[in-house]
This record gives structure tokens, sequence and C-alpha cells, in this order.
């Protein structure tokens, strides 16, 4: 039971903190692009 709450963790970790950081650090790419350009 604690084995399926762990993995449950995770998958929810995968596919809310993944997308989340690979967001923030692909906003921070383009608004130092965009800081750069103006």
């Amino acid at each position: 039971m604690h084995d399926k709450k762990l993995s449950a963790a995770k998958v929810k970790y995968v596919v809310i903190v993944l997308p989340l950081k690979r967001l923030i650090s692909d906003m921070t790419c383009f608004n130092i692009t965009k800081a750069i350009t103006q």
C-alpha cells in the first residue's frame, strides 16, 4: 500500500512539477531574450 502511494506521488511529480519547471525555465529564457532585444 505504501509503494502505491509513493508511485502516485511520483506520477504527480512527473505530471505537475516537471512541466512546471520547464515552463519556468522557458519563461526565464524568454524574459532574458526580451530584455536583451529591447
